[in-house]
């Protein structure tokens, strides 16, 4: 049996009060500008829940890759933080992936490697003049095809558009069930040579400025938004903050030596070997990724790798005889770290404090 809504309140009531009548202070009028309370507001406004745009979709020419998605295929958002630009799947087939990764470090040889190899398992990576060519993304493409055991997943397959722009790779992967993926490859290549990574022209541009270009004497200043960073840490003296950059905790100091700290995607060893790569070293062996030290670094344990040689940057920056200082560590299936490069004796002379610097690197 339920009670009566009025009932409950006198209860409440009652319990409250001490037996005594109330009392109450003589009445005050409030200023409008002074009240707390914005009269007429909407509940959201009055209870403090903010409004939840949708998220903005980039528009044409924004620089976003886009593709004519096929035929019975579905578009999924993308995730540039874990290397997916764009995202598709086969409609009703949630085992089937396809995504571009575009600009990934390491070369044509590396990335093979790891395709044929780490992933599939093969015993050897064909080269690349063997390979099929297909246009892809405006660009003379490769076309790599795998078939077999993907981890353990058995029966598996995968499609693997590609081109290279010097050490850095752009891909289309589609990955399944052999099948599927065998019967989606026509609607894959269409997809891959549909697609356009600046995400097409818009109409009316404004023409390109040229580098030192001046503005116009009546054009109004402009200035970059201010964002918050992201992490926070303590600067040793004699590292200076490099200004304008969009990289996190961003430092230089010497002649040319500069760290920061930064996030990606994917595997913690992947990635490290990738940076190996730009030193021209090998990947790690078992023995040698098992045998990297720990630093401190966000609170906890990161690892810490000391690499040598003539420094390759992704970007075309190139450092004889570099040292290289990486502490990181993966959270979830994002990899946080700390990278410092530079000539070999300026980097040695830091280690020590490079290591103090990653431990008091803390989130905001």
């Amino acid at each position: 049996m339920k009670t009566p809504p009025a009932i409950l309140l006198l209860l409440s009531v009652s319990a409250c009060g001490g037996g005594g009548d109330a009392e109450f202070s003589p009445p005050r009028v409030v200023p409008s500008e002074k009240r707390p309370m914005l009269w007429g507001a909407e509940t959201k406004d009055r209870l403090g829940v903010p409004s939840m745009a949708s998220a903005a979709k980039p528009s044409a020419g924004s620089g976003a890759p886009t593709g004519e998605t096929p035929a019975g295929w579905e578009s999924l958002p993308a995730n540039p933080k874990r290397f997916r630009n764009a995202v598709w799947r086969v409609l009703g087939e949630p085992d089937t992936d396809c995504y571009l990764t575009v600009g990934v470090g390491g070369g044509v040889a590396f990335n093979l490697k790891r395709w044929y190899e780490q992933q599939f398992g093969k015993a050897r990576t064909p080269d690349v003049e063997t390979l099929e060519e297909i246009p892809f993304a405006g660009q003379r493409g490769r076309l790599v095809e795998l078939e077999g055991a993907m981890g353990q997943k058995q029966g598996w397959a995968a499609l693997i558009a590609f081109f290279a722009e010097g050490q850095q790779v752009t891909s289309l992967k589609f990955t399944g069930p052999a099948a599927i993926v065998s019967a989606q490859r026509a609607a894959f290549l269409g997809l891959a040579r549909s697609i356009r990574l600046d995400g097409g022209k818009a109409t009316g541009a404004a023409p390109a400025i040229e580098p030192g270009q001046p503005l116009p004497a009546d054009h109004q200043p402009i200035s970059a938004p201010a964002t918050e960073a992201a992490f926070t840490a303590d600067a040793p003296e004699g590292w200076t903050a490099k200004q304008g950059s969009r990289r996190e905790l961003h430092h230089t100091f010497g002649s040319g030596s500069e760290l920061y700290v930064s996030q990606l995607g994917g595997a913690l060893r992947q990635t490290l070997d990738i940076w190996r790569f730009e030193l021209q070293l090998e990947a790690m062996s078992d023995e040698e990724f098992a045998a990297l030290p720990k630093a401190l670094f966000l609170g906890d344990d990161a690892v810490l790798m000391d690499l040598s040689g003539d420094w390759r940057g992704m970007t075309g920056a190139q450092v004889e005889d570099a040292r290289v200082l990486v502490a990181a560590r993966l959270d979830g299936d994002t990899i946080t770290f700390c990278k410092l490069v530079g000539p070999s004796a300026e980097v040695g002379a830091q280690r020590d404090a490079f290591v103090r610097f990653c431990g008091s690197v803390r989130r905001r």
